[in-house]
């Protein structure tokens, strides 16, 4: 019974061992389920052997089928693997590929939710900066369109006033009366730069809305992004086929075995 422990498989041969220039051939081996820890030393009651071939009871012939056995392991043993090209996660030896795609979704929706927290911590002061930019715009908005509601109702008094001055009074143009129409006009004038500086500062909130919809826009890309990458249970797995090297290949355990 013959065992090759790798670093990532264990794999037990079983070879025969003849009469001959070439007792041990490990092309002629074959795979067995047996573990070392379930040899034992004495036979079972009644058991009967055959007559042990000569090169097997030379001991220094051990160490070499050993070094044999690797150097054949190593040239002819390969182990398929599963990648997972989004995370460039590989399967571990005897893994299935149904375990090794629970593997990739649980290790998916962990990167996922650290991307993601990177990424509004990456946008929560650009958001909160235009927030706070939209809040102020809005209060100009607000006392522009105050101060030129205010301004209008003092237009249209004066311009009342005077108007009835022209109408009503003993003359019907007088000093006053140009004075009053010309501090009405004024107003007027002022009304309208009022109006003007109202559409200006809504102009400035609508400017800072549009940005914080394109950071918003920017933020929703980027996350589906991250989804787009994390569908492990859906993408298509690469097969590699591993070679192992002769120094990963170490020979656990070789030993003389009767087989039934």
């Amino acid at each position: 019974m013959l065992l090759n422990c790798g670093n990532k498989r264990v794999v037990a041969l079983a070879a025969p061992i003849a009469d001959g220039a070439v007792p041990v051939q490990w092309e002629e081996a074959t795979r067995v389920e047996l573990a070392a820890d379930a040899l034992t030393t004495d036979p079972p009651g009644g058991a009967t052997f055959q007559p042990l071939p000569a090169a097997a009871a030379k001991a220094r012939n051990y160490p070499v089928w050993s070094k044999q056995l690797g150097t054949w392991v190593a040239a002819n043993e390969s182990l398929e693997l599963f990648r997972s090209p989004s995370v460039d996660e590989g399967s571990h030896a005897g893994e299935s590929e149904r375990d090794f795609r629970a593997r990739l979704q649980q290790a998916s929706r962990e990167l996922r939710d650290e991307t993601l927290e990177r990424l509004r911590k990456k946008y929560a002061p650009k958001q909160a900066a235009l927030d706070e930019k939209l809040r102020r715009a809005q209060q100009v908005v607000e006392r522009e369109r105050d101060q030129a509601t205010g301004q209008k109702l003092q237009t249209a008094i004066s311009v009342g006033a005077t108007l009835v001055g022209a109408l009503f009074g003993r003359k019907a143009i007088s000093a006053t009366t140009i004075g009053r129409a010309t501090t009405a006009a004024r107003g007027v004038g002022r009304a309208m730069n009022d109006a003007e500086d109202v559409e200006r500062a809504q102009q400035t909130v609508a400017a800072i809305e549009e940005q914080r919809r394109q950071l918003d826009e920017e933020l929703r890309a980027e996350i589906a992004t991250v989804d787009a990458s994390s569908g492990a249970a859906t993408e298509r797995l690469e097969k590699v086929v591993v070679k192992p090297k002769k120094g990963n290949v170490t020979v656990k355990l070789i030993a003389l075995v009767w087989m039934p």
